[in-house]
């Protein structure tokens, strides 16, 4: 501090130089300022790196603060070695406390020698960090591509350096997410495949939402026991974590107004150059976007499976009932489509599992695994609707014209010609399709419907994919319960232990042996589809890039 005399002029003061300022202080003491970890960042990286993801951290803060927050977060956890330089261009990895790594590669001028793979070499053991002018040597040398597979955090990094290092990262295979919340990290939001800002706003806003509502805290001690709650829930399951992280982040929300109040965006804010926005000031939104993610593009995945099984299927039966001269009745019809309809209801609400996964879902529908899965499937539902449908026209051939109720168990379309034998002419006289005639119940329409509504609901049942993105298929109660409960209709229906449903159904009746074959098949059909989709889904796991799969294994190791 400096004295100033007590009748010196205001003006004097004001027009003293820095230098006369700052000469003849007294020494007072230090001051310090921490800014403490959000307690939320480190169970975040913590389920981001067991679920596959591997976390980077770029800022403008320098080398020793960024090393030390990422190591206390826990993107790193070996030695850290930093890059540094004497000021002529003669880089060298060094350790945090300024000691030379002379034992190891060094980071050279010439990249063209037998030492130019000293970063992964360098990765194998430690962990690296690259400040802003470091990076820019690396880009002189043609060594970004490098630099950004095996580097963990970046400092004193200029909004320039962080779009550059995002962008590289995508030249390298890698699926990028950035997270940031100022106007300097709005090109890295604009580069990363996926870019989330976050607004600080929301914390304050929740703490004046909880105000409003009379949700305020008596105690200092109680306020600091949650703020230290995710931090102890780091030794707990991935889903006790994720359950925390989803509460705190549904805490920041203003729900003052009977619903969530949208805070001003002002102008230079990292949530106009972003797709999703969060208002917490932590990177546990990165959490629920990915769970979030993950569950959507598995749904996605299931529906186009799902939908070109039963198309092709119900194309078959069709084409048969036309060329046979069958049809559905009106209140098959009705059944059929609302069991479908209830059940693709029941999978677009199925929600995402409280737990990341290590392996993630298949990034495209355009692989191997997915065009065997429908073609063996569909194969094999095939040959169970040729072969219930070849036996059912086999009892109809054995069966007489007409049956008791005397409704024909199978009718064949064939022309009537009219011959005029005195006129020699010969006349072809109209007759009726049997598809435009009345709806009458045959065996052939009663087995075809039986097995086509089976098939339908297996397809759902085999190919729901439940664990480890989304619910199970006991999670989800509304599709349990729906495939169940077709089940359970197909069976009684198929037993015909009610012949007052059949009929309401517009079934015909069935012989015993017949009734056995079916249930047969339906249960074979359904074990034969099993195995294919749980054989092709390890034989075709999803794959991983190999640029990410060498950041994977550094996280694995740190972890």
């Amino acid at each position: 501090a400096k004295a100033i005399p007590d009748d010196a002029d205001v003006s004097v003061v004001k027009s003293m130089t820095r230098k006369e300022c700052e000469s003849g202080l007294d020494f007072l003491g230090f001051a310090v300022f921490a800014c403490r970890v959000k307690p939320t960042s480190a169970p975040a990286a913590g389920v981001l790196a067991r679920s596959s993801h591997a976390s980077v951290m770029i800022t403008g803060d320098a080398p020793l603060t960024a090393c030390h927050v990422a190591a206390e977060v826990g993107i790193t956890a070996r030695p850290t070695l930093l890059l540094e330089s004497d000021g002529d261009d003669d880089w060298w990895w060094a350790t945090l406390e300024g000691k030379k790594v002379e034992h190891l590669p060094l980071f050279i001028t010439t990249y063209d020698t037998a030492r130019s793979y000293s970063l992964a070499s360098l990765a194998r053991e430690y962990d690296l960090a690259v400040c802003g002018e470091g990076l820019d040597a690396m880009t002189r040398r043609d060594r970004l591509n490098d630099c950004v597979k095996h580097v963990r955090v970046y400092a004193r990094t200029a909004p320039e350096q962080k779009t550059r290092i995002v962008r590289a990262m995508r030249d390298v295979g890698l699926r990028v997410m950035m997270c940031g919340d100022g106007t300097n990290d709005v090109g890295a939001l604009r580069a990363a495949h996926v870019g989330v800002a976050l607004l600080h706003d929301g914390a304050r806003a929740g703490r004046v939402g909880g105000a409003r509502d009379g949700r305020t805290s008596t105690s200092g001690t109680t306020s600091n026991e949650k703020l230290n709650g995710v931090e102890r829930l780091t030794e707990n399951s991935n889903g006790d974590v994720i359950a925390e992280l989803t509460r705190r982040m549904e805490a920041a929300d203003d729900r003052s107004a009977g619903g969530r109040l949208a805070l001003a965006v002002r102008p230079g804010d990292a949530s106009l150059a972003a797709p999703f926005t969060a208002r917490s000031g932590g990177v546990a939104p990165c959490v629920d976007l990915v769970r979030q993610g993950r569950a959507a593009l598995v749904a996605s995945q299931q529906m186009f499976k799902i939908l070109g099984l039963n198309c092709l299927c119900t194309a078959y039966v069709m084409s048969v009932q036309f060329l046979d001269g069958v049809k559905f009745g009106d209140t098959q019809m009705t059944i059929g489509g609302l069991i479908t309809a209830g059940m693709f209801l029941a999978l677009s609400r199925a929600a995402p599992s409280q737990r990341l996964a290590p392996s993630k879902p298949r990034s495209t529908i355009f692989t191997a695994y997915f065009f065997a899965s429908v073609f063996c499937q569909f194969a094999t539902h095939l040959f169970s609707l040729w072969y219930t449908l070849e036996v059912a026209k086999a009892y109809v051939a054995a069966a007489p014209e007409e049956s008791e109720s005397g409704a024909a168990p199978y009718v064949a379309f064939e022309g009537a010609i009219d011959a005029d034998v005195g006129g020699g002419n010969v006349e072809e006289t109209p007759s009726t399709h049997p598809l435009e005639s009345p709806f009458a119940p045959n065996l052939l329409n009663t087995v075809s419907f039986l097995v086509n509504t089976f098939t339908q609901t297996a397809t759902v049942a085999v190919n729901y994919v439940g664990a480890p993105h989304c619910l199970t298929l006991r999670e989800n109660a509304p599709l349990f319960y729906s495939v169940l409960g077709t089940y359970a209709a197909l069976g009684v229906l198929t037993s015909q232990i009610f012949p007052e449903l059949n009929e309401a159904v517009e079934l015909y009746v069935m012989p015993a042996e017949l009734a056995s074959k079916l249930c047969l098949v339906m249960a074979c059909d359904l074990a034969a589809c099993w195995v294919i989709e749980r054989t092709l889904d390890r034989v075709f796991p999803p794959t991983t890039s190999r640029r990410a799969a060498a950041l994977l294994e550094k996280t694995d190791s740190n972890t």
